[in-house]
């Protein structure tokens, strides 16, 4: 509620000079952070469908619910699969009373990782991060190193914030 006042008298502290360069910014930011949202919500839906596609030809109980676990917790990466095939995996334990189900649940989630890193994750970051691969990977790393699972969490839009401002103080450096 109070962000139009905040960036107005954010905007009145600039100098003249620097307030077209500040909202430009700004812009940028919050292009590169919707695009990152929409992005990972894109991902988790389709993880989500894939996930409820499969439990349900495998006719485990609760599909719907499991598939919506994987989805949401995919928003961290590597999560959803994991979360699916742990959940997915007991459902389908203490419903079939054997081992054989479990580990079918458990490549049906291994499936649908691989398909995701392999197709779903490099066609959206393409198309919506506008982050080369390994500079994705590499921030995942640092991020997961640095600060563990809150690294995990925020490295993706740090890194997509780190590459708006690099690219807007490099278009404001030539053009000075």
């Amino acid at each position: 509620m109070d962000a139009p006042t905040l960036l107005q008298k954010g905007i009145q502290i600039l100098p003249s000079r620097y307030v077209e360069q500040a909202l430009h910014l700004l812009s940028e930011l919050d292009t590169a952070l919707g695009n990152y949202i929409r992005g990972v919500l894109i991902i988790a839906g389709a993880i989500g469908s894939a996930s409820y596609m499969g439990l349900l030809a495998l006719k485990v109980n609760y599909p719907l619910a499991i598939a919506a676990l994987a989805g949401l917790s995919s928003i961290i990466p590597y999560l959803g699969a994991v979360m699916g095939m742990a959940v997915g995996g007991l459902v389908a334990f203490f419903q079939y009373q054997n081992a054989a189900m479990p580990l079918k649940v458990a490549a049906l989630f291994v499936g649908i990782r691989l398909a995701d890193e392999a197709l779903v994750q490099p066609f959206v970051a393409k198309h919506s991060v506008h982050l080369h691969p390994m500079i994705f990977l590499f921030a995942l790393m640092a991020g997961g190193k640095v600060f563990g699972f809150i690294g995990l969490l925020f490295a993706v839009p740090a890194a997509c914030m780190f590459k708006a401002v690099v690219s807007v103080a490099w278009d404001w450096y030539v053009s000075e």
